[in-house]
């Protein structure tokens, strides 16, 4: 998803949702259906029916998301899929690959903006630092190994951390 404009290749919204299926040999009526699905799944219906030359690089690259939903993937691998995009568009494809991850579908996302990765809410967290394995297991275990110099985390945790510090609380007020 990190070059949509390269990735795109049908004319129109419509015909770049169509061009998966189609040469997977399904029938029009099955594409069709499809088509209307992923479009109200992804909630690009403000783009249905516009030419994709047209198009502002986040529409294109939900339309790259879409595309890809349209084969019905087992497992979605996604390499960067928040590069480029706009926080509001950022954290409409966050619920668009949760809501496929909530199918039962498998997803992985290779991503350096950590903290809106994690809105995702991943069951896991492999974390890759200057090509080592720094933390692989559940989110909380990532939250606690993190180093905030290092990855930026959700602010809930860094104030949640700042909180338990004992110099946090300040010195103790002198006796009376």
């Amino acid at each position: 998803l990190q070059d949509p404009a390269k990735q795109v290749v049908g004319s129109t919204v419509e015909a770049e949702l169509a061009f998966g299926p189609e040469n997977l040999g399904l029938e029009r009526s099955q594409i069709h259906e499809r088509i209307r699905d992923v479009i109200a799944a992804t909630g690009i219906e403000a783009i249905s029916g516009r030419e994709t030359a047209w198009l502002s690089g986040g529409e294109q690259q939900l339309l790259a998301m879409a595309g890809t939903m349209m084969m019905q993937p087992r497992l979605l691998v996604i390499d960067e899929p928040l590069a480029n995009l706009d926080p509001a568009t950022a954290t409409r494809l966050l619920a668009i690959l949760r809501a496929q991850a909530d199918t039962g579908r498998a997803v992985v996302i290779v991503e350096h903006r950590v903290e809106e990765a994690l809105e995702l809410r991943p069951d896991r967290v492999l974390w890759i630092e200057e090509g080592r394995v720094r933390f692989l297991g559940p989110v909380g275990g990532f939250f606690e190994v993190a180093d905030p110099d290092s990855v930026k985390l959700p602010f809930e945790v860094v104030l949640a951390r700042e909180r338990e510090r004992p110099e946090a609380s300040g010195p103790e007020p002198p006796a009376r």
